[in-house]
């Protein structure tokens, strides 16, 4: 799990450290191969796969890759008036599609068959299913505001899967280790509060990964803003540094003046999470694991 890749050496330096873990399934949280939704930048998008391709090689298996949306895969902040042109939409709509749709009626072949969207029906929020878990990616305010079907969205999965563990990411971090970070305004935060984050601790979700400030973080447990005992609220990690330089804040100036950073600073990482029936664990590796 991470976010912010591209394909820079330290993204190929942060992947191939992946090696050692023999990953069953990556998820990133947006900014996926800065091409900043140039239809001309495909090349970016060559040399991302390439990272993913030459992993899977070594590993000698095929690894799903799981990627939600950021304002380098649209092409502009949150919170922006702007719209996608869905019938020749960005790149990450073209080669990302991560949910399906049912297929249409006259289609010969079993019942209840799926179809991948085209691309004018493929949506920057959904959810995977796998390891006991629900991983849900929802959409910072790029293509969808936090409320609407995307809450209702949120709201829906999580009462559907009662018995899973839930964890939950996305881009612009709600909490964020530094807050001199282009976007990452205070309006956009308390959008999150006022739906998000509620929901997230209404339905005990184990954990949060934000992304989109090239910094590495981990908060306590936080019910409404405030640290509490850890079975009592949510954890963050973030903020989005797997293979990008930090940029726009001043890494010496990151304070923790709420109180609620377990840790964070300037770090290349990847979140590693392993999951089983009985036992989940979270941990960051670097370059050197």
């Amino acid at each position: 799990m991470g976010g912010d890749v591209g394909s820079e050496k330290i993204a190929q330096d942060m992947t191939k450290a992946l090696l050692g873990y023999d990953p069953d399934i990556i998820i990133i949280g947006g900014d996926i191969a800065y091409d900043q939704a140039m239809l001309t930048c495909w090349y970016s998008w060559d040399e991302f796969f390439w990272m993913f391709e030459n992993l899977g090689d070594k590993l000698n298996k095929v690894i799903p890759l799981v990627a939600g949306v950021g304002n380098h895969d649209v092409g502009y902040d949150a919170g922006s008036t702007l719209n996608i042109n869905k019938e020749d939409p960005p790149h990450w709509f073209k080669f990302m599609p991560q949910h399906l749709k049912p297929a249409p009626n006259d289609t010969i072949g079993v019942d209840n068959i799926v179809a991948v969207p085209d691309f004018n029906e493929r949506r920057t929020y959904f959810h995977h299913t796998f390891s006991g878990a629900v991983f849900l990616s929802l959409d910072s305010d790029y293509v969808y505001d936090y409320s609407g079907v995307q809450m209702q969205y949120l709201t829906n999965v999580s009462e559907e899967n009662p018995d899973l563990l839930k964890i939950a990411y996305y881009h612009n971090p709600t909490y964020p280790c530094c807050q001199d970070f282009g976007d990452t305004s205070q309006t956009i935060q308390n959008h999150s509060m006022e739906t998000w984050i509620p929901a997230f601790e209404d339905y005990s979700y184990l954990a949060v990964f934000e992304n989109h400030v090239h910094l590495w973080k981990k908060t306590y447990s936080l019910k409404g803003g405030k640290v509490v005992d850890k079975d009592d609220g949510v954890t963050y990690f973030g903020d989005g540094n797997w293979g990008v330089n930090h940029a726009g804040c001043d890494t010496t100036a990151v304070s923790n003046s709420t109180g609620i950073l377990e840790t964070s600073g300037p770090t290349n990482h990847i979140w590693i999470i392993n999951l089983n029936d009985t036992h989940y664990e979270v941990f960051p590796i670097n370059t050197t694991g």
